[in-house]
């Protein structure tokens, strides 16, 4: 399919969504929809750099090609992690240039996803100016939530379940209670707990959430990580409705006995509709609650979670 073929296909499957539903007797979409972005196409003889890619040039660029790729698929609203490619950073001093580019692709950056050492009381000043800085960038540029992250060990990443089930959970709480007022009073941006399988694997996601407060910290489940970990996220859902502000779809396949030299298998995450996942049962939930955060595709390639959140949930994106 040639690039404008492409492109025609998926913006018409995008604009049809909303009449399909309604011929179906679909409930309303009330939430937006959109990618937590992934690795770009090549384009040229140009490779695809990943998260790792060294320095800003590269990282900029990456960020660029992959909204690039997200409008051409008929994606209006996108995601990115801003821990290792400092989004923020290379255009808060110049934002309505910013927001010209993303004006020429027809797209809004909703969220920045965070990894935080927020159980580390020593840095909570430093952590909220950052925090801040995040929120301001944002609220003037259209966006919507960040999404935290737990950093439980010395990295800005996923911790090991030991770091998970050591962190000081009372000083995590009441940091990220006063980082996320800090942040809903000066700017309105609200933040969401995004549990990673280490978190929940640790047994302290729930605890996390029952020990902040929720007036100022919501919550942002992603169902891979849910149903990877052994938990069943419909049953999340219906249970924390009233805190959640934005969710991760995502599919996975589970394990199996053992690989062929005897040890564990491990499950990964698939592209959207191979997996053991329920995305169609959980977009109905949503639909049916009228949710009014934010859901995002995340995993199986750009174009392919376009196509699938499109033609197979009917989502506008």
């Amino acid at each position: 399919m040639s690039t404008v073929g492409r492109r025609g296909f998926l913006l018409g499957v995008t604009g049809a969504a909303a009449l399909w539903a309604q011929q179906r007797n679909e409930p309303e979409q009330t939430f937006l929809a959109g990618l937590a972005a992934g690795v770009p196409r090549p384009r040229g003889d140009q490779q695809a750099r990943r998260s790792a890619a060294p320095g800003p040039e590269a990282r900029l660029e990456y960020f660029w090609r992959a909204c690039d790729d997200c409008s051409e698929f008929g994606v209006h609203h996108v995601e990115f992690n801003n821990t290792n490619r400092g989004i923020m950073e290379a255009h808060e001093s110049r934002i309505a240039e910013y927001r010209d580019e993303m004006a020429k692709r027809n797209m809004t950056l909703l969220e920045f996803a965070l990894y935080s050492h927020i159980h580390d009381t020593s840095k909570r000043q430093e952590i909220i100016d950052y925090h801040l800085r995040l929120a301001r960038f944002l609220k003037a540029t259209g966006g919507r939530s960040i999404v935290h992250l737990l950093a439980p060990g010395p990295e800005l990443g996923d911790g090991e379940d030991d770091d998970y089930r050591n962190m000081d959970l009372k000083a995590a709480s009441a940091n990220i209670n006063e980082v996320g007022k800090r942040v809903l009073e000066e700017t309105g941006i609200r933040i969401g707990y995004h549990p990673e399988q280490g978190d929940i694997r640790a047994g302290i996601w729930e605890r996390y959430l029952e020990s902040t407060d929720d007036r100022y910290f919501k919550f942002w489940p992603d169902v891979g990580h849910m149903v990877a970990a052994g938990v069943d996220p419909l049953g999340v859902y219906k249970k924390h409705r009233a805190r959640i502000i934005g969710t991760h779809f995502r599919d996975y396949q589970p394990p199996s006995a053992s690989t062929p030299d005897g040890r564990p298998a491990r499950g990964r995450m698939v592209p959207f509709g191979t997996g053991i996942i329920k995305l169609p049962e959980l977009a109905a939930y949503l639909r049916e609650t009228k949710f009014d955060g934010t859901v995002m595709g995340e995993g199986g390639g750009n174009e392919a979670m376009a196509a699938y959140m499109a033609q197979t949930l009917k989502l506008r994106l």
